[in-house]
């Protein structure tokens, strides 16, 4: 098995992580990572925002801005660094020239395919260094207009502006090295009342049967060729 798949295989949406920093030396890989996510014509269509070890206070605003339900929200947002993707007002190249020709439904597009490449590339080299990490799209909104009231998910406020963030990666090491800790959402808006009473397990969707591959997957041109056996998610340890 090549090491991309045995770094999927071994791969856990961790949600509840340790206070333990990551070292600048691995921040750094990471936004190499970033510095090179192809993008179309060389035109950005994303901005990355990437709240640190100490941005406490900018994870605390987008936690409690990502409600599932009443009460339970998604505690990857805590972890000591934390990558979000946000969509630009236009696509802008090297030069600062923007592209108007990009519609603005053509550009959330762009920008949707830059996050997806970008955070599972980022989220693959934080695995081989070692890390754990939890995605999280609880805040995307489509006609979201930048107002708080209208915002369930996806507000972050950026130098004094608010921001839609449509993916969110944590990064870090996880509170436990049991499954159903670090797997688990946290009930109530405090942060600091993350002890082992305040977790729940939820996440059921994860362990569903993945549908076939047969299903989405087809091959042509390519007689010798045929299709794995569909990945079955491993059941957590533990619950």
């Amino acid at each position: 098995m090549n090491k991309i798949a045995t770094l999927l295989d071994n791969r856990k949406n961790t949600r509840c992580f340790s206070d333990k920093p990551v070292s600048t030396e691995i921040i750094n890989d990471l936004l190499a990572v970033i510095n090179r996510i192809p993008a179309k014509e060389q035109q950005m269509p994303t901005e990355v925002f990437v709240l640190g070890n100490n941005a406490q206070d900018m994870k605390q605003e987008l936690y409690v801005n990502t409600e599932c339900e009443v009460d339970v929200f998604n505690p990857q947002l805590l972890a000591p660094v934390v990558f979000c993707f946000c969509p630009k007002a236009n696509v802008v190249d090297a030069n600062g020239v923007t592209d108007p020709s990009v519609p603005p439904a053509a550009l959330n597009e762009l920008h949707r395919y830059y996050a997806g490449m970008a955070s599972m590339a980022v989220g693959l080299a934080a695995l081989d260094a070692g890390l754990n990490i939890g995605f999280c799209q609880s805040q995307g909104l489509d006609g979201w207009t930048g107002t708080q009231d209208e915002v369930r998910g996806g507000a972050l406020t950026v130098n004094g502006e608010l921001r839609k963030v449509s993916l969110s990666l944590g990064v870090g090491y996880p509170a436990t090295e049991t499954d159903h800790m670090s797997r688990a959402r946290v009930t109530g808006k405090q942060s600091d009342n993350m002890s082992a009473e305040s977790l729940v397990r939820r996440g059921l969707g994860e362990t569903r049967p993945r549908p076939g591959l047969n299903s989405y997957v087809s091959i042509f041109g390519q007689d010798d060729v045929s299709l794995p056996d569909t990945w079955l998610n491993l059941p957590l340890k533990g619950v």
